[in-house]
């Protein structure tokens, strides 16, 4: 139903899926996730078909699934500092305010591509750990704005599975 959104000739069909839900206390925050993709297309299939020309159909990858399950978890430890108003904007924050905020993300993602005959499959985790710090600017009781930086760390565990041709 939107102008421009009519490619499926061009980019073949994609099916997406997600929910999400979220969690905030006093000081602790969560986010948990899930996501389903399938159907992708190659943006670069002129590397694959020099002769490929914009207005040709793109390489297509129906079968090829992403499936996302991931989480955030913080603590916020200034508790004049509103992780809702920042967030789910249920609060305002009537003062200036900073915070410093530690928080671990944790991901398992799936992708397969069933593609191709040998095509690939890989099952990931990753784990990251960080420490931000965020400040709200408040003026006049009814704007205010906000800033953060969280450098984080992490580590991927990746199995990957590549299926030979029968033959």
């Amino acid at each position: 139903f939107l102008p421009g959104n009519n490619d499926d000739e061009l980019k073949g069909k994609t099916k997406n899926f997600g929910l999400s839900l979220g969690f905030i206390h006093p000081h602790w925050f969560s986010s948990f996730g899930y996501t389903s993709n399938k159907g992708y297309y190659l943006e670069n299939t002129n590397d694959f078909f020099p002769d490929w020309q914009t207005g040709d159909p793109y390489v297509q990858l129906p079968d090829m699934k992403v499936s996302i399950f991931e989480g955030l978890t913080g603590y916020s430890f200034n508790r004049r500092y509103s992780v809702r108003a920042l967030t789910i904007q249920t609060e305002r924050q009537l003062r200036s305010a900073g915070t410093f905020v530690p928080v671990a993300g944790y991901r398992l993602y799936f992708v397969n591509n069933l593609s191709d005959a040998r095509g690939q499959k890989s099952q990931n985790f990753e784990v990251t750990l960080g420490a931000g710090y965020h400040y709200t600017w408040v003026l006049k009781q009814t704007f205010y704005t906000s800033i953060g930086v969280t450098p984080s760390v992490g580590y991927i565990f990746t199995k990957l599975t590549t299926r030979a041709q029968q033959g």
